[in-house]
């Protein structure tokens, strides 16, 4: 049996199989310490400490003060946590901001962050 492909060449099975043998091996999941079902504590304390800040006015602008020398990988992952969470978020209609973020220049408008009525 052949597959055939688009073009003009067809791969066999076991020209597919000595294909796929040269791959490399797929390295296994970066192993964590918590659990799927376990919540993360320092999720749990972000998440305290913007409930208490609240209203927030400038989401990034927060998160770099009170995380100085955080990554921009980290405040990416502090503003995905925020965002999934049940909050209020709305541009705050100040105008576009630059923020240094882990070495990097991020322009983006100001987000108010505030308890869902």
């Amino acid at each position: 049996m052949k597959i055939a492909a688009r073009g003009p060449w067809t791969l066999s099975p076991g020209r597919l199989s000595s294909l796929a043998n040269r791959l490399p091996p797929v390295p296994p999941p970066e192993e964590t310490l918590m659990t799927e079902n376990a919540p993360d504590p320092r999720s749990a304390d972000l998440l305290a400490r913007v409930e208490a800040a609240l209203p927030i006015d400038d989401l990034v602008g927060w998160l770099i003060t009170t995380h100085p020398g955080a990554s921009e990988r980290e405040i990416m992952g502090m503003l995905q946590e925020i965002y999934m969470r049940d909050f209020s978020i709305n541009p705050s209609g100040e105008p576009e901001q630059r923020y240094e973020v882990g070495g990097q220049a991020w322009d983006a408008y100001p987000q108010r962050v505030a308890a869902r009525t």
